[in-house]
């Protein structure tokens, strides 16, 4: 179980803030609830009321979603703006809202393997469409600017579902177990 101080965890969401002001085009209607969202999280790690920071974790997941305009994920700038402005500061504050609780009856098992998979998983969203786009432009330069839409959804669709394969395949330890239980 990790505890972190609360200094630490008010540090971490003051990053993830700058981030998703940084790279989020926010209208003022999108930066009231942003820094209405912001607060609350602050609110629930300083008084260790998790509700409360997760509630704020929802509303500041909202607004960065609906400020940032994803058009094609083949440009670099706009794929930037997908991994410091969505997924790193999510990343950072849905870690920091789950532990706002300090108390030994709620507290949260903070699983590194599941939270380092996320992560991982969401990276490989994230540069898939743009490593094809270049491993594409290397054998056939002329495509490069024809690239459409569906090209783009139908390479994120490949790798979810490998990326869904990966995760759910059995490991090798409960497949022992269920052998020796059958035996």
């Amino acid at each position: 179980m990790i505890r972190t101080s609360l200094g630490f965890k008010m540090a971490i969401v003051m990053v993830a803030a700058a981030l998703f002001l940084t790279f989020c085009r926010l209208s003022f209607s999108l930066l009231v609830p942003e820094v209405i969202g912001i607060a609350l999280v602050l609110l629930g790690i300083v008084l260790g009321y998790r509700p409360a920071a997760v509630f704020g974790l929802f509303v500041d997941l909202a607004v960065a979603a609906l400020s940032i305009e994803i058009v094609s994920m083949a440009d670099v700038d706009v794929w930037q703006t997908a991994i410091l402005g969505l997924l790193l500061p999510t990343s950072l504050l849905a870690w920091c809202a789950l532990l706002s609780e300090d108390t030994d009856s709620y507290a949260i098992r903070f699983r590194t393997g599941a939270f380092a998979s996320a992560f991982a998983a969401g990276m490989l969203f994230a540069i898939a469409i743009p490593v094809s786009v270049a491993v594409t432009s290397i054998f056939l330069p002329t495509l490069i600017n024809t690239i459409s839409t569906m090209a783009e959804i139908s390479i994120l669709f490949i790798i979810i579902a490998v990326t869904v394969l990966i995760v759910t395949r059995p490991r090798e330890d409960s497949v022992l177990d269920e052998a020796g239980k059958a035996a």
